[in-house]
């Protein structure tokens, strides 16, 4: 696969992905919005696009105001359009508190206080290899990343059982049973490889572990990414999520890391 180093664009270095949910730039070919913000002084909504290669911040607090704003649609970049939607107003992500954006140091973000849930509104997918980047914080007892309900499969972060993979029970990927959870702001990874059903999780770029799983990842229609999964829905701050139908070599998701 194809890449150069320095700061761009991933998915021009790096093509390829199944969905990709940033607020930031991911493809230079990408020109529509990035999310669709509903302000709570009416409820009404608009488009939110970039400024450069970032969330037009601008945009965002002139369209809000003193209040708070919520998150409805998350658009995906990879040129797929399996956009993340969440119209129960209970349920939205909020960007937006009394007038001030959410950050983690200098980067915008999205914030639950209590458990929200991004759901894909198209495509029935179901990936036997993959690899997932996320950029996130989890303060809750569990965080769902990616997965479905339904199918009851999926990798998230349990409050004992550290990351892990779903699937009639938790799998182990990073520090062994009862390693707990982290709090930090972070960028985490996962791969499988569907010939020797491994799958390993990593934070900031470091392989912490693996497990075997012999089960697909399952991200059709009405699966969750940042959700409610296996007990519990998602508290914390999310930034990024990009998902590959491919394994990704130790070596790319050092590289895709650095560009994060």
């Amino acid at each position: 696969m194809a890449f150069r180093f320095g700061p761009g664009p991933i998915l021009d270095s790096f093509p390829g992905a199944q969905a990709a949910y940033s607020l930031r730039k991911l493809s230079s070919a990408y020109t529509g919005p990035i999310l669709t913000v509903r302000r709570s002084s009416d409820n009404a909504t608009t488009n939110i696009g970039l400024y450069r290669y970032t969330i037009d911040t601008d945009a965002i607090l002139s369209f809000v105001g003193n209040g708070n704003g919520f998150v409805t649609t998350w658009y995906d970049q990879s040129g797929n359009g399996v956009n993340l939607v969440q119209g129960n107003t209970a349920l939205q992500f909020n960007i937006v508190t009394s007038g001030s954006l959410h950050y983690e140091g200098n980067e915008v973000v999205m914030n639950a206080a209590t458990d929200r849930v991004f759901t894909r509104n198209t495509s029935a997918v179901t990936l036997n290899d993959w690899t997932i980047y996320v950029k996130s914080k989890m303060t809750g007892l569990y965080g769902h990343y990616v997965g479905h309900p339904a199918s009851a499969t999926g990798f998230m972060q349990h409050f004992q059982q550290g990351l892990c993979y779903y699937f009639g029970g938790y799998n182990n990927l990073a520090g062994g049973s009862g390693a707990g959870y982290s709090t930090d702001y972070r960028k985490i990874q996962a791969k499988r490889n569907a010939t020797s059903t491994n799958v390993r999780g990593y934070q900031n770029g470091v392989n912490l572990g693996n497990s075997n799983i012999n089960t697909s990842l399952d991200i059709s229609t009405n699966s969750h990414i940042f959700g409610n999964f296996a007990g519990g829905g998602y508290s914390g701050t999310i930034r990024e999520c990009i998902i590959y139908p491919v394994e990704h070599s130790d070596f790319t998701i050092s590289q895709i890391n650095n560009m994060s």
